[in-house]
């Protein structure tokens, strides 16, 4: 439970001496106030110009932390952003696996692109990927291809040091990590393949979004395996009642670009498309017709 006046006075008094925060402090303000999901637009003003003005003494902890709480809130400041990159662009090669992904992520997440700080960010990934936890080679991957950043050294390296600890990865960081391949339209069958085999030794944890967003990615790289699509129809059947309107339009386009015709599943999606139908987008709709007309259903 949120204590609002107990925040409300807090980010008052942080405002009032925020010239007195180090760094520690004003990180660790922002992930509270973003982990509890409060925007304070004036609070992250504040927090944003003494950050600038004090730069230089931010550890990499405290870089990444501030940029994460802005993009958790999406909070767009582009000049602090900036300054973000600039001072993590100087100092990446001594950065954790953490701290790049979440940078990263925060960058990804709000949206902006800033060249430089990929380049360098992926420069200082390259020689220790190998030390990188399954959560952080995840998230990078992700965030790279939501920035259309395509860098295949990168992606090669993600994809050379995910595949002996895929077993670690949780359903979460198996649909990131093929979305991110499949937005780059990069095909890695090894990759390909050994993810469909973690997620199936896992697919009862697969939620719905995981469910439609990796049937998408094996379709939009044209990697058929049928007993992988076989075992994502017997799942997301029972699940159908809880998937949103564009994961069952995309689940269905999934399944008949690949020419997999699970007629239960498809049976049901159709069912539930009707029931929603007034919910259904532009995108939705046309994705639904055509999976369905390809599959002559």
């Amino acid at each position: 439970m949120v204590d609002c006046p107990l925040c409300n006075a807090l980010s008052s008094a942080a405002i009032a001496t925020m010239n007195h925060f180090n760094g520690q402090g004003l990180a660790n303000t922002a992930w509270a106030f973003s982990t509890l999901g409060l925007t304070d637009g004036p609070l992250f003003n504040a927090i944003a110009s003494a950050s600038r003005a004090r730069l230089s003494s931010l550890t990499p902890h405290n870089l990444a932390n501030l940029a994460w709480a802005f993009a958790k809130l999406g909070v767009v400041d582009h000049p602090f952003m900036n300054s973000i990159a600039s001072s993590a662009m100087t100092r990446c090669w001594g950065f954790s696996s953490q701290h790049i992904a979440n940078i990263a992520w925060a960058f990804a997440t709000l949206g902006i692109m800033h060249a430089p700080l990929l380049e360098a960010l992926s420069s200082a990934s390259i020689p220790t990927i190998s030390a990188f936890l399954a959560q952080d080679l995840a998230i990078t991957a992700w965030s790279f291809s939501t920035l259309a950043c395509f860098d295949r050294p990168l992606l090669n390296s993600i994809s050379a040091s995910s595949l002996p600890i895929l077993s670690e990865f949780i359903p979460q960081n198996m649909t990131n990590m093929a979305l991110a391949f499949a937005k780059l339209e990069l095909l890695d069958l090894p990759l390909m393949d050994a993810l469909s085999s973690a997620a199936m030794s896992k697919i009862s944890e697969l939620c719905p979004q995981d469910l439609s967003n990796t049937s998408w990615a094996f379709a939009t790289l044209s990697v058929l395996n049928s007993p992988f699509m076989s075992a994502i129809a017997s799942e997301a059947l029972p699940k159908l009642c809880q998937f949103k309107r564009q994961e069952l339009s995309n689940t269905a386009w999934a399944f008949a670009k690949l020419e997999f015709n699970d007629r239960p599943l498809l049976s049901a999606i159709s069912a539930a498309s009707i029931a929603n139908i007034g919910d259904a987008g532009p995108q939705d709709i046309s994705n639904t017709a055509w999976a369905f007309a390809k599959l002559s259903l």
